[in-house]
């Protein structure tokens, strides 16, 4: 993978460590724990599928093998629930009970072409009766992440029947799967997860969206940058920014605007900040609580008022 790709593949990865170490805050949100189900197996898809364009093999077995048990867990959970859902109407649905009746030894001995094939057919007979199985913890969400684990694992594997899939087919399948796991997974249902808990959580937002921001922390800066306006939109210069760091409540860094009203860049440490900005004849503004996330550098756009 390139190295855009590279840094993205870091972020994700973050964002796994950090919820792994910090699993009190959301342990009560079930969409989340999904969520990050899929997020993980993602990842080691990522992982599969750039060795195989790398030519890399290394630990390539180890990661199918986890995506296989993944695929199976879920087979089981769901499975299992429709299982008893088929027997207990009556008269007893045979033909569904049997199209589902996979036991975790049955499920082993499968081989590797044909294991998600039946996994398939399990998904597909828990998303036809999913209307039934909320009593058995079986909700949508993760039918969903059943049918991402067969895709994944059915992407891991190279199967006989099947045209040999050329290294730049996989190298698009990595880069479509890296792009959905963060704009679907992390921008659409797990950052919104964790944006509703900002305020009884709030240790938890920042640190995951701190997570979430890191992208090459290693050949990156953290940036303070922006311009300074009046309601026209003319430049103003001369308008002093000053950041407070609300870890110590000192003042850390400054930075004054051009003749361009464009406020000199400064690197800055992540972190929370009180952002207030000033200048003669002009009413002082104020950005409080800002998070300035590791290789963030989002360019503030202040309106400044003349007294």
């Amino acid at each position: 993978m390139d190295s855009k790709e590279t840094n993205l593949v870091n972020m994700i990865n973050t964002v796994v460590e950090f919820s792994d170490a910090n699993p009190a805050p959301v342990a009560g949100i079930a969409m989340y724990g999904v969520t990050l189900t899929i997020v993980k197996n993602n990842a080691i898809a990522i992982g599969i599928l750039n060795g195989v364009v790398t030519g890399t093999t290394k630990g390539i077995t180890s990661d199918t093998k986890q995506l296989r048990k993944t695929m199976t867990d879920f087979a089981m959970q769901c499975g299992s629930a429709v299982f008893a859902y088929a027997n207990s109407i009556n008269p007893v649905n045979q033909t569904l009970a049997a199209s589902v009746n996979y036991p975790q030894s049955k499920l082993d001995r499968l081989t590797k072409e044909d294991v998600d094939d039946v996994c398939a057919v399990i998904r597909t007979a828990a998303n036809d009766n999913i209307a039934v199985l909320a009593p058995a913890g079986i909700t949508a969400p993760i039918v969903a992440a059943f049918g991402v684990a067969i895709n994944n694992y059915s992407n891991s594997i190279q199967k006989p029947r099947q045209a040999i899939v050329s290294k730049k087919n996989k190298k698009e399948q990595m880069t479509v799967l890296i792009r959905s796991t963060i704009d679907i997974q992390l921008i659409r249902i797990m950052d919104r997860l964790v944006t509703s808990i900002k305020v009884p959580q709030k240790d938890f937002h920042d640190g995951y969206f701190s997570a979430r921001g890191i992208i090459d922390a290693g050949s990156q800066f953290t940036k303070f940058r922006g311009n300074a306006k009046d309601k026209n939109g003319n430049p103003l210069q001369n308008v002093i920014a000053t950041l407070t760091n609300l870890a110590d409540n000192s003042i850390t860094y400054t930075s004054k605007t051009n003749n361009l009203g464009r406020f000199k860049n400064v690197i800055v440490k992540p972190g929370n900040y009180d952002i207030v900005y000033t200048g003669n004849h002009l009413l002082t503004q104020s950005e409080l609580d800002y998070h300035f996330s590791p290789g963030s550098s989002k360019i503030h756009k202040i309106i400044m008022l003349f007294i």
